[in-house]
């Protein structure tokens, strides 16, 4: 973690923190026969992306009117703080100020980046309690998303904590544990959704599909993703082989439940990805269910922007990929210790 970097568990007690973290980019769960929502696992492989959360989360005194509204962020920011109480005690109350948030529900974790910032700033305000490996775990077994303003169990892999602490590129096995994590160069991205997408448009059906035909279809090929994985997606990363990696990428779109996640969209989708593959994109996945599709070069990609917009796809958001990970800054209003 970073205040520039580097975690000191003896840290001081503090008023408030700014905490910013990375959007996750997932190329596609190892099993689903190993996860469900509220239980997290599953295996996953991503990367970070410039897209970023960023808070301030802040002690409050207790006779002070809180900023509140009735946001999902809200809804998430209560739970944090409730799961906080229950592990470390009652050391608030605690404010929220939301900064910045990528476009939710687009297959980017905006969910889990608004835990893990939330999480990584009351553990800061409180003095680090909490090691990086304890604040994962805590964020894995509490993880929830939000459904008509309630939270409710979710899915995760733990793939979307660890790049939002880390940056990178990161694979996490069926148990969460690393297999790899690289930083990487300044690769090019861009992520494109389609034309007049529908937020949030698939909820139960997005559950019934992964949990059913997903786990039959993982069931089947999980061996043929391990070995990709293995023997292709890994070493072509430990070389920085864009061009390789994409190629196993290519191949692991065609598997398992990511042919569910792809053809829940629909022929246009399959369309779309299959194009921006031949179009020589070195890389080109849809993230997580989507709809958002991450396009990665080694170039500037501005060169597809005809493509794109033959394909109706538009763009939401370019950069280069994130290596740096969570960045914790002192809080506006408070940058020095309070005891």
């Amino acid at each position: 973690m970073n205040e520039g970097r580097g975690v000191h568990r003896s840290a001081p007690i503090r008023a408030a923190a700014t905490v910013s973290v990375p959007a996750r980019a997932a190329v596609s769960v190892f099993d689903m026969n190993t996860f469900a929502p509220g239980r997290a696992g599953g295996g996953n492989l991503g990367i970070a992306l410039s897209i970023y959360t960023k808070v301030v989360v802040r002690r409050r005194q207790p006779d002070e009117i809180r900023t509140r509204d009735q946001s999902e962020t809200q809804a998430l920011f209560d739970h944090c703080v409730s799961v906080w109480t229950s592990k470390i005690g009652e050391t608030g109350p605690f404010d929220l100020r939301l900064l910045e948030s990528p476009l939710q529900h687009i297959g980017l974790a905006s969910s889990s980046a608004f835990q893990a910032a939330v999480y990584v700033g009351l553990n800061w305000l409180d003095g680090l309690p909490l090691s990086e490996s304890e604040l994962l775990a805590l964020l894995h077994s509490s993880y929830k998303e939000v459904v008509a303003g309630r939270t409710v169990d979710g899915f995760t892999t733990g793939l979307s904590g660890y790049l939002n602490l880390y940056g990178g590129f990161a694979a996490l096995d069926t148990d969460l544990r690393p297999l790899r994590h690289l930083h990487l160069p300044p690769w090019k991205y861009v992520v494109a959704v389609p034309r007049k997408w529908a937020t949030g448009s698939f909820g139960d059906e997005e559950a019934k599909l992964l949990m059913s035909e997903g786990k039959r279809l993982d069931d089947r090929d999980r061996e043929d993703k391990r070995r990709l994985i293995n023997d292709t997606l890994l070493p072509a990363l430990d070389r920085r082989d864009l061009r390789k990696f994409g190629q196993g990428v290519h191949a692991i779109q065609q598997l398992g439940n990511k042919r569910c996640e792809i053809l829940l969209h629909g022929e246009r989708m399959d369309r779309a990805l299959v194009e921006l593959w031949n179009s020589g994109i070195e890389c080109v996945f849809l993230s997580a269910l989507g709809p958002a599709i991450v396009l990665l070069s080694e170039s500037p990609i501005d060169r597809v922007a005809p493509l794109l917009d033959e394909l109706r796809l538009d763009v939401m958001y370019a950069g280069t990929v994130d290596s740096t990970g969570v960045v914790i800054t002192g809080g506006p209003d408070a940058d020095a210790p309070i005891s």
